[in-house]
Parts: structure tokens; C-alpha cells; sequence
């Protein structure tokens, strides 16, 4: 996680545009600006998982953890996140690999 006062020591210590950093770091999906649980859950929401209800599968990882779709649980422990289709997926392995 990258908190807001690290982002402005940045800005001030490369003489780079607070807004520039903060770009940056809301484009690459390895920076977080909120905190995340130890465990991240994906869910597919490509157009193959939407099909085979992915929607779905979100809302009951939400409803057992007590939690919306990119939220962490107040013990730190879980965060959901919506995701594309694995790559292993796309092969057709029906697995992910990662």
C-alpha cells in the first residue's frame, strides 16, 4: 500500500507533479492507495465468467465475507476484487495458475 504522505515526500524529493505521481499510481494495478487483506480474492468478470455467473459468485464472496466488491474485511484478512479472465482460462485449461 502506498499511503497519500509518501506520495507528496515523492513529489517533493523528484521535483515531480504530486498529480503525475498519483497518476502513476491509480494506473498500475500493484499500487494501492487503501489498505488490502492478506488473502485477495478474484473474481472473473470477463465475458466467459460473466456468462457462467461471475456476477454471482461476487455477490456471494460479498455476502459470506460482509464485504463489497474491492473491500477488505475489518480484520485485514480478505479483500475482493473483480478480475479478467485468468490467462489459464483462456487457454482452456479451466484452472488458474497462478
Amino acid at each position: 500500500m502506498v499511503n497519500r504522505p509518501a506520495l507528496s515526500e515523492v513529489s517533493l524529493a523528484t521535483g515531480v507533479p504530486l498529480s503525475k505521481i498519483f497518476g502513476v499510481v491509480t494506473f498500475y494495478a500493484q499500487f494501492h492507495l487503501k489498505p488490502r487483506g492478506k488473502h485477495v480474492i478474484r473474481v472473473c468478470l470477463g465475458t466467459a465468467c460473466h456468462v457462467r455467473g461471475g456476477e454471482r459468485m461476487l455477490e456471494k464472496v460479498g455476502e459470506r465475507l460482509g464485504i463489497g466488491p474491492s473491500e477488505t474485511t475489518d480484520d485485514q484478512k480478505a479483500h475482493s476484487e473483480e478480475s479478467g479472465v485468468p490467462r489459464s482460462l483462456r487457454a482452456g485449461t479451466g484452472a488458474d495458475d497462478r
